[in-house]
């Protein structure tokens, strides 16, 4: 039964991502059905077999609820807020399938990393056959920059830095030499896609993230991550320089050489470090924040690192330069608060701003986005909407945390939930599907959700049982 769930969840998230990332409702109401479908099996399993660890992960259908609370006080529109409840309730089913399928004691974990690496390879290949003139229908690059399948290059570049931060971090801890190379051989290019999507939010909370990082770590663990990731940055912009000088069949084998030499190169320099390194561990993280700073003043003053970036790499300079993006996310910001103030409990249901947000805009622009995903949640739901989902989210990651032996595995996830603070990454369903894989994974459903005694609840999971199953049968028929 696993194995199918395992199969059929795995084609989802794939199928995700070729069909923009589910970006539109459109291209979701297959997944509607798929994942329900599913999902009743997945209830009436449990209850047949009184698989009661997963029980308490029903509460989460809490999360179309409040997506549904506006439609009884008047939504800015009763469609756009149903198909808001509709995406709501696939992405719980989801949530509550991976971890039935991808639990840290499933026997199915161990096949994560090639999910998580086989959808940046998609990404990846698919964008440079693309740039390379092999692949032409469709529009996956946007100014010059890198959009990928989802066509949105901020987007693209944030779940490339995910995978990098992800590949970097598990091949560090993982003990398999094979899976190790695997890890290391990616790196290279999903460095280089970041650069390519020219995301300056990207690269900032990237930046900001790895310095933490290494400073989570102790000293020589530090330096075999600076190492690697030195090594990467170094391919990356080789490849960066090349892409633009030779033929596409030789750009191929270039990449192919420069995976299989960085991995093999990485490993063999990781096992000659001293095993003794005395250097105290806030030395590389403050020289990081030392190095980043004289960069970026050197940038914005023009200096000789902006020339080489203008000249060398061809990057154009006025858009990492520029403040005008800066100053309308903050615009964003408070003309979204001048619509949270209309209905600050329950929210105007989806898409709120995009139907409001002309009334209340401080100068003339046009976005139906945001650009901050929380704050997005905020108007869609009040109040009471955000607080639910942000104290479930809370649990998980309490949960996962629990079960985990070092908190860096979380790297990748606050990749993207730091940046979506600034753009619209939680309005791709693809994104939602790859953050819940990568969360599944790090569970262990022996310890608690809910730090409360299981059997004083059981009779309330089973009446929260067969009235999930019921919605979700209800949803099937409407749909």
């Amino acid at each position: 039964m696993r194995g199918i769930y395992f199969v059929l969840l795995t084609a989802v998230l794939f199928g995700g991502l070729v069909h923009q990332g589910l970006y539109f409702d459109e291209a979701f109401y297959p997944y509607h059905i798929i994942m329900h479908l599913l999902f009743i099996i997945l209830l009436v399993r449990i209850w047949l077999y009184k698989e009661n660890v997963f029980k308490p992960y029903l509460i989460f259908m809490l999360i179309p609820i409040v997506y549904a609370l506006p439609l009884l006080f008047g939504p800015a529109s009763v469609y756009l807020t149903i198909q808001g409840v509709l995406r709501a309730s696939t992405t719980v089913a989801f949530f509550i399938m991976a971890i039935y399928v991808f639990h840290k004691d499933s026997p199915y974990h161990r096949f994560v990393p090639f999910i998580v690496h086989g959808n940046g390879l998609i990404l990846s290949l698919h964008m440079l056959l693309f740039d390379l003139g092999i692949l032409t229908e469709g529009h996956y690059i946007m100014m010059g920059r890198y959009a990928g399948l989802v066509e949105y290059a901020n987007t693209f570049g944030v779940l490339l830095a995910a995978l990098f931060f992800y590949g970097l971090i598990q091949s560090e801890q993982t003990q398999n030499k094979w899976l190790t190379y695997l890890h290391l051989s990616v790196l290279p290019m999903y460095l280089f896609m970041v650069l390519k999507s020219q995301s300056r939010g990207v690269l900032l909370f990237s930046s900001v993230v790895f310095i933490i990082m290494m400073s989570l770590f102790k000293t020589k663990q530090q330096l075999k991550l600076l190492l690697v990731s030195s090594l990467a940055l170094a391919s990356a912009l080789i490849l960066y320089v090349a892409i633009e000088e030779i033929n596409a069949v030789m750009m191929m084998v270039l990449f192919l050489c420069f995976s299989i030499l960085f991995s093999w190169i990485s490993r063999y320099w990781l096992e000659r470090l001293p095993k003794n390194i005395s250097l105290n561990r806030w030395i590389i993280p403050f020289g990081m924040v030392l190095l980043i700073s004289v960069s970026l003043i050197n940038i914005l003053k023009k200096g000789i690192l902006y020339r080489v970036l203008l000249q060398w790499f061809e990057l154009d300079m006025s858009q990492l330069t520029q403040t005008s993006t800066f100053t309308e996310r903050l615009a964003f910001l408070f003309d979204g608060l001048k619509i949270f103030k209309d209905a600050p409990l329950i929210g105007q249901g989806a898409r709120t701003w995009a139907l409001t947000y002309q009334t209340v805009r401080s100068y003339d622009y046009q976005s139906l986005e945001v650009h901050n995903g929380y704050l997005d949640i905020l108007l869609e739901t009040g109040v009471i909407g955000f607080s639910v989902m942000m104290l479930l989210v809370g649990l998980v990651m309490r949960q996962a945390y629990k079960g985990e032996e070092t908190n860096l595995t979380f790297i990748p996830i606050v990749v993207i939930m730091s940046h979506s603070v600034m753009d619209f990454n939680l309005s791709f369903g693809f994104v939602w599907f790859f953050l819940i894989v990568m969360l599944s994974s790090q569970i262990k459903p022996s310890i608690d959700l809910i730090p409360i005694k299981r059997y004083n609840t059981s009779r309330w999971f089973d009446v929260l049982l067969v009235l999930t199953c019921l919605a979700s049968l209800a949803v099937l028929i409407f749909l």
